[in-house]
Order: structure tokens, then C-alpha cells, then sequence
């Protein structure tokens, strides 16, 4: 005769937790990244935009004309800011930001990096 015990609760979320979780957080940083930027007057052309290479967070059109590649990430910390981004998806941002040069004239590509605080911080042109 077989008996079964409960199995222990676990005290981490599931994985289906976690990502959702992910995503509601990546959906609000791209959210305030959106707001600053339009802000400034920039046009959004397209959200979670996939090319051959890599998805791109954010695309906009600066008030100069110039398509404007956004990467968001969000951090606990800045502290980690050199780790967040790993080198292969540096290879293919660096990819997808080549396959917009062959489109457009003027292309740049920035990295916003939002806190858990909600502080923005901006790279500019880190192809450039």
C-alpha cells in the first residue's frame, strides 16, 4: 500500500508567477521610458518592434527626424548597470541597430535603465 504525503509549501513563486511578475514590471519601465521621451517630443513608432536580429524595447522618431532605438531595463540597483545587458545581447542589439542603418540615414541607439525606485537613467548613443 502506497500513501502519499503533501509536498512542503514552497516558499519561492512559481515560475509562471515570476514571469508574470517580469512582464507587468517590463510593461510599466517601458510605460515611464514611453512618457520621458514623449515628453521631449519624440513620435513612438512602434513597441517591442522584432527584426531579424533582436527585439527592440522602443522605437522612436526624434524631433530632427532621426529613428531613435531605445533598449529598457530595469535595475534594483545601478550598481549592477554592467551586467544587466549580457555580450550576446549586446551582439544582437548591435545587429538589429545595423539592419536600421541599412533602412534609415540617421539611426541611434539608447539604453534606458530604470531603478526599482523609478529613477531613469539614459544612455545615448552607445553604438555611436
Amino acid at each position: 500500500m502506497l500513501t502519499a504525503k503533501a509536498l512542503p509549501a514552497s516558499k519561492s513563486i512559481s515560475e509562471f508567477e515570476y514571469r508574470y511578475r517580469s512582464q507587468i514590471k517590463g510593461a510599466q519601465c517601458e510605460a515611464l521610458v514611453c512618457s520621458y521621451y514623449l515628453e521631449k517630443s519624440y513620435q513612438l513608432v512602434e513597441q517591442r518592434m522584432k527584426t531579424p536580429f533582436a527585439e527592440i524595447d522602443l522605437v522612436f522618431k526624434s524631433p530632427d527626424d532621426e529613428i531613435v532605438l531605445v533598449e529598457v531595463k530595469s535595475l534594483s540597483s545601478f550598481d549592477f548597470l554592467s551586467e544587466r545587458v549580457s555580450k550576446n545581447q549586446k551582439q544582437r542589439l548591435m545587429r538589429a541597430f545595423r539592419y536600421f542603418l541599412t533602412k534609415y540615414d540617421r539611426v541611434r541607439m539608447e539604453l534606458a535603465v530604470v531603478s526599482q525606485d523609478g529613477e531613469l537613467l539614459i544612455f545615448d548613443d552607445v553604438f555611436g
